[in-house]
């Protein structure tokens, strides 16, 4: 990558968002390991429900039009005042919605709790629908360091809140208003970067090509969302929401590299690969290293998951929550197809090829439910292996409109990965081990050996035999901190 300014601010974003979902993550576990103990699967079922239609209205809500800024050369102050408000009326239009159809949902679902929490959950469509244009604002600066610490701030304000509510027993209420807490701070957090109240206008007209752009972005994550969450949408309609509670912690268990790790790098990768949309050969060279850095760090945490579950769980959310074990192991599985995918969808985006980001959602959209209705019929072990099935599949899509886009196949994609795949074989390997011969030892301290065991294998086989990713790395960490 010739030009090093840039990269340093790509760096830069690196470091600032993995620090903060470093110390997000340390405390939110901590959080999760209280509130698990307290609370009943049941109410992680209820709330997982609510999240479906309150995270699919509030896609619409923000109708891509964030992304639609930062994708622009150039914006202006119109544009600015025109998609602010355009945000605000859609979020109060939503939640209007939302509040008249919940008691048809919590009646659809048996869950009569559904309807007072959709309505309270759902007031983040209204306080969220101002953070529109700040947020464009700070990704277009390329200000990483502002997106962290409102991160940072607004995460560690809802597990406080979270914990403090479930610790006084308001059961599913902690979960529900913690999340609005959450919405909160970040409003906060990021308004200032407006410098101004926008002036109120109404006119669509100024807009209307960030409008268009935007719609073609919702509609692909809209449908990215309707066929990601469908499984929480059948199992919560046959199985019901203990079942739901299970199944959503452990898919959340087995997807934690996804959403945690991966999501710094989609917060980056759309800015950045944006800023290089015009430059074919560094946007392929970029995209080339994000991949490859993005499976160096998650599938051995993958992996490793799949591995010590059974001892995590009994030790840090106690034996009621260990029917999730069998359901993670089997999604760590398509976890690992899924994060070579996850980055993508943004570099589709960022290219301008928003129809082909729409299509492989709308197939996504299609295919998964149809899988999961036929595997909701074996419980939620068959709602997993439908995963295993069906995501296959849509890569297949991706993997073509990236072979069209810009050359990469398949076989290049293996070939950077391939010092990864073999630590993280080597790792299996010693961790296995370990378990074998410590299988009499106590949960716990199996466990801590096995992490020992892991840790050493996986960093032991690249100092051993792939240096030059060591060397890359800190080539990497030496720019970040130099100087321009």
């Amino acid at each position: 990558m010739h030009d090093s300014g840039f990269y340093r601010r790509v760096l830069t974003g690196f470091a600032w968002q993995g620090a903060s979902k470093a110390v997000v993550q340390s405390v939110s576990w901590i959080g999760t390991i209280v509130v698990a103990r307290l609370l009943e699967p049941a109410d992680y079922g209820v709330v997982a429900v609510a999240n479906v239609f309150i995270v699919m209205l509030n896609l619409v809500m923000e109708m891509g039009l964030s992304q639609g800024l930062v994708q622009k050369t150039e914006v202006s102050q119109e544009e600015e005042d025109g998609v602010f408000w355009l945000g605000v009326v859609s979020g109060l239009a939503l939640y209007l919605l939302l509040y008249l159809a919940a008691p048809v949902v919590a009646d659809f679902y048996a869950m009569p709790i559904l309807e007072a929490v959709l309505r309270v959950g759902g007031l983040v469509l209204i306080i969220g629908s101002v953070k529109a244009v700040p947020v464009a604002l700070v990704m277009r600066r390329m200000d990483f360091r502002l997106r962290a610490l409102c991160e940072m701030s607004a995460a560690a304000a809802s597990i406080v809140v979270v914990v403090t509510l479930a610790v006084m027993g308001a059961g599913v209420w902690s979960l529900v208003i913690g999340t609005v807490v959450q919405t909160m701070v970040l409003v906060v957090g990021y308004l200032p970067t407006l410098g101004r109240l926008p002036r109120p206008t109404f006119r669509l007209a100024p807009i209307m090509g960030i409008v268009r752009f935007g719609l073609h972005l919702m509609a692909g994550n809209l449908a990215f969302v309707v066929s990601n969450r469908a499984d929480i949408f059948i199992i919560g309609k046959f199985l019901g929401e203990r079942m739901t509670g299970y199944y959503s912690i452990g898919f959340m268990l087995a997807t934690m590299p996804l959403d945690k790790i991966g999501s710094i790098f989609n917060h980056v990768a759309f800015s950045s690969l944006s800023r290089t949309k015009d430059d074919p050969q560094q946007c392929r060279a970029l995209f080339m290293e994000l991949h490859r850095q993005l499976l160096f760090i998650t599938y051995p945490l993958l992996v490793g998951m799949a591995l010590v579950v059974s001892d995590a769980v009994t030790v840090f959310l106690t034996d009621k929550w260990l029917p999730v074990v069998p359901v993670t192991q089997i999604l760590v599985v398509v976890g690992a197809v899924r994060v070579s995918g996850m980055l993508m969808p943004p570099l589709l985006n960022s290219r301008g090829h928003v129809r082909w980001s729409l299509a492989y959602s709308g197939a996504g959209m299609v295919l998964l439910p149809a899988a999961f209705l036929v595997g909701v019929q074996y419980g939620l072990t068959g709602v997993a292996v439908a995963w295993i099935a069906a995501y296959p599949l849509l890569y297949a899509m991706l993997l073509r409109y990236l072979r069209k886009d810009l050359g990469i196949r398949l076989t290049e994609l293996l070939e950077a990965g391939r010092s990864t795949l073999v630590a993280v074989a080597c790792m299996a390997v010693a961790v296995m081990a370990v378990q074998h011969y410590a299988h009499a030892a106590s949960p716990g301290l199996r466990l801590g050996l096995s992490v020992i065991a892991g840790v050493v294998a996986y960093a032991g086989t690249f100092l051993m035999f792939y240096e030059e990713q060591i060397s890359r790395m800190r080539d990497a960490v030496r720019l970040l901190r130099t100087r321009t």
